[in-house]
């Protein structure tokens, strides 16, 4: 969930204003005091009332929205309305006796916390950078980062799709299941699928809202009502307003030990609004909430939660943590596990879309080192499919738990560490095999006769190849525009990479099923990074471009514009939303025409060799070539099969393609040769190679087979 800005507009804003004669010292204590002011009001008042208040709030504010590109900046606020208030709630010390809440206290919150809001987004840039001493510290590519990086502190949360909650739980975890018994007595799957429980319950809400308004409009007409439609009525009522809805220890049944140890009573954390201990940021947004540790509230021996967000954004970093205080020598055994699964998980992920691909995992080779020696490098591994190399770097490490403007320092690392090292690593393998031609890759380090040799590569088997570094860690708010960042070290001019997250991965594998497409994409991808009039805040934005418009970088402006890409995830937003409620929700795709569509399946599913690179001929066609191709099949079937002649048909694109339909009734002979139908078109075409398709049509008219031969001037 993010809230666009747009640059020039807070310089207008800046200019216009009173900011220019703040002062940095006097923004913060302002500041300071309006989020004193807010938790001073809401410590009369009782906590679970407010939280269900302005839960309510969010969910009439975002009824209907699905997209994030959608969100307003009032709805984002009412999001951010629910955190705070649970913030404040566990920060400062209750009053004896609450009072119920009335409106004109949420009016004061809701108020206050959006003035509050308000000085976040707009006034802190330009108070901040109108220091002179911030203006020394920082160039004006890493004022821009830094924005970047305070705006995805403050403003963005969901790290991953819901739909993915259980699974991203259950595989992290899995590994861990000895000590999750020996601790709460409780294992990964029962926590993944009590989390999904609660997932559930949460956004049912609208749901039985709806359900709870109909009988009750059933019993306003006058509509006798039987038993069930009481008991409905009754266990809704409860659900809704009695606070069991966000019940979490009924809704999911974890252990308690669990529950209590991911939770905080009213004022249990002192620390956020301790001024004396922090002078500066103290209870502000700046600083990191006590919820981002302990998500739930206890009230009253219960365990409560309001958003999915709140309750599974660092859930998993959440139980390392509480694991690693229980059991402090269980340290390194949780970072190996945690590194072997985060470096297979993406290869898992891969595979499902790469079939019978061939994978090497945790290998060794002899390269150049940082010094310029040779020696053995680790790498985490390579996958290998059809003339393709994949090469993957991997990284588990976690974000910064301190924000951007209590240690920036601390965020720059992390990029470096999770996003620019892995590319490095990959490109640095890249180049040996390019310096070399080949590399020999091996199960360890050790000079000893007995290592074991495990593959051998050539460079000249590949026609592409693909750097991804990967991360546990969603950054994708730099990922996506890395290149464009020299502070980073990653020019455009050297190999490509594409920097991506497991759980935007996830979505890859879920979105572009099949060989073709995916891997159609992954090239799409690299070309984008290569270009640098192309300048996306979002990685899925990438693929929305693509489902789109398929061959994207095409589309830049040829002057010299920076294209900044928007919205384009929508339909992928809109497809996970719609998953929760239907499970067989078809995933969004390219626009093709149905021929052609069906080629495509043909072809993964014959999957002779050489059949992606013919799949991504077909792909590089613009829409009125792909639209003409498969009206052309579709008619000279027909025609065929009434005049009892093969018609064939060419078209020219970056080589040439010839087209043979091989209707039931058709049956080749010495008159007509394809092979020289293809070739002679080739000549005519002036193209060095050309594609030939001998389409096998069956008696419902449809292609069930195909055949394809590649032909060149050589042959």
């Amino acid at each position: 969930m993010k809230e666009k800005y747009n640059l020039q507009t807070f310089q207008d804003i800046a200019l216009k204003n009173l900011y220019n004669n703040n002062n940095y010292k006097k923004y913060l204590e302002e500041l300071r005091e309006l989020c004193k002011q807010i938790a001073t009001k809401i410590a009369y008042i009782e906590p679970l009332q407010l939280l269900h208040y302005a839960f309510f709030e969010y969910v009439i504010s975002n009824f209907g929205v699905v997209a994030e590109a959608d969100l307003s900046k009032e709805q984002i606020d009412s999001y951010r309305l629910l955190e705070f208030i649970q913030t404040c709630i566990i920060s400062v010390s209750p009053q004896k006796n609450y009072r119920d809440l009335i409106q004109e206290d949420f009016v004061y919150i809701k108020t206050k916390i959006k003035e509050m809001f308000s000085k976040l987004d707009y006034e802190y840039y330009f108070i901040f950078f109108l220091k002179e001493k911030s203006l020394d510290i920082f160039n004006d590519e890493e004022k821009e980062i830094y924005m970047i990086l305070i705006s995805s502190w403050i403003n963005i949360r969901g790290k991953r799709y819901i739909n993915h909650e259980k699974e991203n739980l259950i595989t992290l975890l899995t590994p861990h299941n000895d000590v999750l018994q020996k601790i709460f007595d409780v294992n990964a799957e029962e926590i993944g699928i009590g989390i999904d429980k609660m997932i559930m319950n949460l956004i049912s809400v609208p749901e039985k809202v709806f359900k709870l308004m109909s009988l009750y409009q059933k019993y306003k007409d006058g509509f006798n009502s039987n038993y069930n439609d009481n008991l409905n009525t009754k266990i809704l009522f409860e659900e809704i307003f009695n606070f069991e809805l966000f019940n979490v220890k009924k809704v999911t049944n974890l252990p308690t030990l669990l529950l209590e140890a991911l939770s905080h009573e009213p004022g249990q954390d002192q620390i956020f609004f301790d001024s004396l201990k922090d002078p500066k940021f103290s209870g502000t947004p700046f600083k990191r909430s006590p919820i981002f540790s302990f998500p739930l509230l206890k009230i009253n021996n219960n365990y409560y939660t309001f958003h999915p967000y709140i309750f599974c954004d660092y859930l998993y970093r959440n139980i390392h943590s509480i694991i690693l205080n229980k059991e402090s020598n269980y340290t390194e055994i949780w970072n190996e596990k945690q590194k072997n699964i985060t470096e297979n998980l993406p290869f898992e992920l891969f595979t499902k879309n790469l079939p019978n691909a061939q994978s090497f995992h945790n290998f060794y080779y002899i390269g150049k080192d940082s010094v310029g020696k040779n020696n053995w490098i680790e790498c985490d591994g390579i996958i290998l499919f059809e003339q393709f190399l994949f090469i993957l770097e991997v990284k588990s490490g976690r974000g910064s738990i301190k924000s951007p403007v209590e240690n920036i320092e601390s965020h720059f690392k992390i990029i470096s560490d999770l996003l620019v090292n892995p590319a490095q690593q990959g490109r640095r393998f890249l180049k040996q095999l390019k310096e070399n031609k080949s590399i020999e890759i091996f199960e360890s380090n050790s000079n000893k006769k007995s290592n074991k040799s495990l593959y051998k590569l050539d460079i000249n088997k590949f026609k592409k190849i693909a750097i991804i570094a990967i991360s546990l860690e969603q950054l994708t708010d730099i990922s996506s525009r890395i290149q464009h960042f020299q502070k980073f070290a990653l020019p455009i001019d050297l190999d490509p990479v594409w920097i991506v997250s497991i759980d935007d991965l996830r979505v890859y594998r879920d979105i572009l099923c099949g060989p073709i497409t995916f891997t159609h994409f992954i090239l799409k991808r690299l070309e984008a990074f290569k270009n640098d009039k192309l300048y996306s805040t979002d990685e899925l934005d990438h693929l929305g471009l693509y489902l789109e418009n398929n061959c994207y970088t095409d589309i830049m402006n040829e002057n010299n514009k920076i294209n900044l890409f928007l919205g384009y995830r929508n339909r992928i937003d809109e497809y996970y939303s719609n998953l929760l409620c239907n499970s067989n929700t078809l995933p969004p795709s390219q626009n093709l025409p149905i021929e052609l569509k069906n080629l495509l399946i043909i072809l993964e599913k014959e999957a002779k060799p050489g059949f992606i690179w013919v799949g991504h001929h077909l792909l590089n066609f613009n829409d009125s070539t792909k639209i003409l191709i498969s009206n052309k099949i579709t008619n000279i079937t027909m025609l065929q099969i009434s005049q009892g002649e093969i018609i064939p048909f060419s078209i020219s694109n970056e080589i040439s393609f010839s087209f043979v339909i091989l209707t039931s009734n058709i049956k080749l002979t010495s008159n007509f040769i394809p092979r020289d139908y293809a070739l002679s078109n080739m000549a005519l075409q002036n193209k060095d190679e050309a594609l030939l398709f001998m389409l096998h049509i069956n008696t419902f008219n449809q292609i069930n087979s195909c055949e394809f031969f590649f032909l060149s001037k050589e042959i």
